[in-house]
């Protein structure tokens, strides 16, 4: 019984469907693998993402001959199926484990594409190579670990170029002329 002072919380169940969906991921490739140094949102990894569930929580690995110190930042995309791209974490850096722990909040309804992108350091290192690799996925009802043993988690290896982005200001007080 609840008094008019009080409020009653109903908490939903989750149905057993809920509890034992299974999630699986594949890595895609991507179309850059050379990347100037300076270089900021590149798409640094991208998995499809199959299931159901809302999403809480996503661990990813880097990989390969380089250093974590080469990354800025990093930050998690999410795309729906016929959707565009929409930013869906804060700024993460590479921890000494070399993994990046992003909080989510975000629905996965039968399908989509989990895009990782980052910001390249100017001082990154010439000729390192990168790939990132899902490690695991939390829903508000399961912890999904990806196989390490396995490439099908491991997005293509980039590699960061010796040119540098820098930029440039161009100023004209008349016509460009062929």
């Amino acid at each position: 019984e609840v008094s008019s002072n009080q409020s009653l919380t109903v908490l939903e169940t989750p149905t057993t469907d809920q509890v034992n969906a299974e999630i699986t991921a594949t890595a895609l490739d991507q179309p850059i693998k050379s990347i100037p140094r300076g270089s900021s949102g590149v798409l640094v990894g991208r998995f499809e993402l199959k299931g159901a569930g809302q999403l809480q929580h996503i661990t990813i690995q880097r990989e390969g001959v380089g250093n974590n110190s080469d990354f800025a930042q990093l930050y998690a995309f999410w795309v729906d199926p016929g959707q565009p791209a929409r930013r869906i974490s804060s700024n993460q850096s590479l921890r000494v484990d070399q993994q990046a722990f992003f909080t989510v909040d975000v629905p996965l309804k039968t399908s989509a594409i989990l895009e990782i992108r980052g910001d390249i350091s100017a001082t990154a290192g010439a000729l390192s190579q990168h790939a990132f690799r899902l490690i695991s996925v939390k829903t508000s009802q399961k912890l999904f670990s990806f196989s390490s043993a396995s490439a099908q988690y491991v997005g293509t290896t980039i590699e960061l170029s010796p040119v540098l982005i820098g930029s440039v200001v161009v100023r004209n007080n008349g016509a460009l002329n062929d």
